[in-house]
């Protein structure tokens, strides 16, 4: 991640003397897996819009997979419908587990 805050190119900058006076300037501090200090100096209209588009993105993804499981879901549920077809078609018959026959293909 980088600084989205650009004072010297912001409106604020002609009516403020310092960023840290501006009301949208927010600093973000964090320290990192190796122990270093980070630091961010941010605009917070710009950095919420970044963030609400990383949240989108992360939302498709997960929309995309939960389909995905749904999908599969789906084809177990029709599978284990064709077998209680079998059986209560004919209760005594042994049945074979055959993917392809499961599958309807």
């Amino acid at each position: 991640m980088q600084d989205t805050c650009t004072f010297k190119d912001c409106y604020f900058a002609g009516l403020l003397d310092r960023m840290e006076q501006c009301p949208n300037y927010i600093e973000t501090g964090w320290t990192d897996d190796k122990g270093a200090f980070k630091k961010l100096n941010d605009c917070a209209p710009r950095r919420m819009l970044l963030e609400i588009q990383n949240l989108s993105n992360n939302m498709l993804g997960v929309q995309k997979s939960s389909e995905q499981e749904r999908n599969a879901s789906h084809n177990v549920f029709k599978g284990l419908a064709k077998v209680v077809e079998m059986v209560q078609d004919n209760p005594g018959a042994v049945i074979n587990f055959d993917r392809k026959q499961i599958n309807g293909q």
